[in-house]
């Protein structure tokens, strides 16, 4: 999550759509606000309903940021659990690989080199790791 967030609640991109639909808001505002056109058609409003529909819609933009912020956090957190998961397991993988490899040189000694040393070598490593 960013520390440094230009809004409390919103990111960079949560804050341009929330200007964004102020300033839409403000514009419908000053313009004309005594209509709805929907669809092709006209709804007549008294003129005092106008600016609370304005407000509405505005504060509809905002929580749609705030949503669409914290979805983005969301993404971002489960992408760093992803990132850190597939981390823990290279790690893991890596160990095995650590274990198998002195495994593999003594197996390939005795197969080399069949004296009784190097059998004695491998049972003993085998023994260990069982």
């Amino acid at each position: 999550m960013d520390s440094q967030r230009p809004w409390p609640s919103l990111d960079r991109l949560g804050l341009i759509q929330a200007i964004g639909g102020l300033l839409l808001g403000l514009i419908a505002l000053f313009s004309s606000y005594d209509h709805i056109t929907f669809a092709g058609t006209s709804i007549q409003l008294q003129q005092q309903w106008g600016p609370l529909f304005i407000i509405a819609s505005v504060a509809t933009v905002f929580v749609d940021a705030e949503l669409a912020t914290r979805a983005r956090d969301r993404a971002a957190d489960e992408g760093a659990r992803d990132r850190d998961r597939a981390a823990r397991s290279r790690k893991r993988q890596v160990g095995r690989l650590e274990r198998l490899h002195p495994a593999a040189v003594l197996s390939a000694r005795v197969q080399l080199d069949p004296s009784a040393t190097n059998r004695a070598r491998l049972r003993a490593f085998l023994a260990l790791i069982s």
